[in-house]
C-alpha cells in the first residue's frame, strides 16, 4: 500500500479530534442506480446484444454522496436540496434522515450505470432541471439564517441542475461571510461570477478548462492567481486524475500532490471523497500539504472500489496505520 505519501505524525488530529465539525451541504441531490448483468444473447430485432440484468443497487449520488462521505468521517452533516415527489425521492428521504431543508420537484434526477462484471458498459441519465420560485428560496435562506451559528462550513455541491441558482448562492455566501463560516464549492457550472468570495473552489481538469478556457499547467499559474485575486477566492483546488492535484492560493502559493497510480480505476465518486477529506482535514487543523496528501491517499482507496462509496474513518485509519 502506498501510504508513504502521508506523514503519520502530522495527520493524527484528523483521527483524534475532540469536537465534531458541522457541515451544511447545498446542492443537487441524485440517486445512482447500478445494474449488473451479462450479455450473451443477441436481439432478433437488431444485431445488438441483450443485457440480462442479474442485480440492482441504489445509492445516493451528487450532493447525497458528499453527505455520506462527510458523515462517515465523523462530521455532523445537514443538507439542503431538492428531490422528486416519486419513489426515488422517497428513497433519498429515507437514506438521508436529516433532510433539513428540502424542496420537492417533479422527479428525482438519477444516473443509471450498467455493468458487465466490474466493467461499466453504458450509462443512462434521467435528469430534471430544478426551477424553484423565489418564495421557496427565501424560505430556505430564512431557515439557514436561523441555524447558521451551528455550522462550521457550508459546502456547495453544484452539478448545474438548477437548484444552486445565482441569487440564492450569493445570499448564502454573504450570510456565511458575515458569520466567518468557510464556504467550499465543487461545481460544474462555468459561471465565473457565481462563487466570488468563497474559501475554496474545487474543479477537475475538464471543469477547469470549461471555467478558464485554457488548460491547467505551470505556465498558466499566474493567470489563475490573478483570477483568484479578482474574484476574492482564497483557494483553487484542481484534481488532475492520474497526474494528482494542485492547490493554488490567491496570495501566489501553490502546492502539488502526486496521485497514487492504479490500473483501471473506478473514478465514480472520487471527487466527493477528495472534497470531504480535504475540507475535514483543514477544519481539524491539518496544514494544506498534509491535507492534500491525505486526500490523495483516500482518493486511491476510493478508486479501488466499485461505484460511489463513502470511506469510513476507521477504515482509513486501518489502511494508514496497520
Amino acid at each position: 500500500m502506498q501510504k508513504e505519501i502521508v506523514n503519520l505524525e502530522n495527520i493524527k488530529s484528523f483521527f483524534n479530534f475532540k469536537t465534531n465539525n458541522s457541515f451544511l451541504i447545498i446542492g443537487d441531490i441524485m440517486v445512482d442506480c447500478y445494474y449488473f448483468g451479462i450479455r450473451k444473447r443477441k436481439s432478433a430485432e437488431t444485431n445488438l446484444k441483450i443485457f440480462d440484468q442479474t442485480k440492482e443497487r441504489l445509492k445516493m449520488g451528487g450532493a447525497g454522496n458528499l453527505f455520506f462521505n462527510l458523515k462517515e468521517l465523523g462530521n455532523n452533516v445537514e443538507i439542503c436540496g431538492s428531490v422528486g415527489n416519486d419513489n426515488l425521492g422517497d428513497f433519498a428521504k429515507k437514506q438521508i434522515k436529516n433532510l433539513t431543508y428540502i424542496v420537492l420537484s417533479k422527479r428525482t434526477t438519477k444516473k443509471c450505470r450498467f455493468y458487465e462484471g466490474n466493467r461499466q458498459i453504458f450509462r443512462w441519465d434521467d435528469e430534471t432541471i430544478i426551477k424553484c420560485n423565489k418564495s421557496k428560496y427565501n424560505n430556505l435562506i430564512s431557515l439557514i439564517k436561523n441555524n447558521i451559528s451551528k455550522y462550521s462550513a457550508i459546502f456547495f455541491s453544484d452539478y448545474n441542475k438548477g437548484f444552486c441558482n445565482n441569487e440564492f448562492v450569493r445570499e448564502v455566501i454573504k450570510l456565511a461571510k458575515r458569520n466567518n463560516i468557510k464556504v467550499f464549492v465543487d461545481t460544474k457550472d462555468s459561471n465565473t461570477n457565481k462563487y466570488e468570495g468563497v474559501f475554496l473552489l474545487k474543479l477537475n481538469a475538464k471543469e477547469f478548462y470549461s471555467y478558464f478556457k485554457f488548460q491547467f499547467d505551470e505556465y498558466n499559474l499566474q493567470k489563475v492567481i490573478s483570477f483568484l485575486q479578482e474574484k476574492n477566492i482564497e483557494n483553487l483546488l484542481v484534481t488532475l486524475g492520474s497526474k494528482g492535484m494542485c492547490l493554488v492560493n490567491k496570495n501566489g502559493k501553490y502546492y502539488f500532490q502526486k496521485a497514487i497510480e492504479l490500473k483501471s480505476p473506478d473514478v465514480i465518486g472520487a471527487g466527493d471523497c477528495v472534497d470531504s477529506v480535504f475540507a475535514t482535514s483543514l477544519l481539524r487543523g491539518l496544514n494544506i500539504k498534509d491535507a492534500l496528501a491525505l486526500s490523495a491517499f483516500c482518493a486511491y482507496l476510493s478508486i479501488c472500489l466499485l461505484g460511489t462509496n463513502a470511506l469510513n474513518l476507521e477504515y482509513i485509519r486501518k489502511e494508514i496505520y496497520e
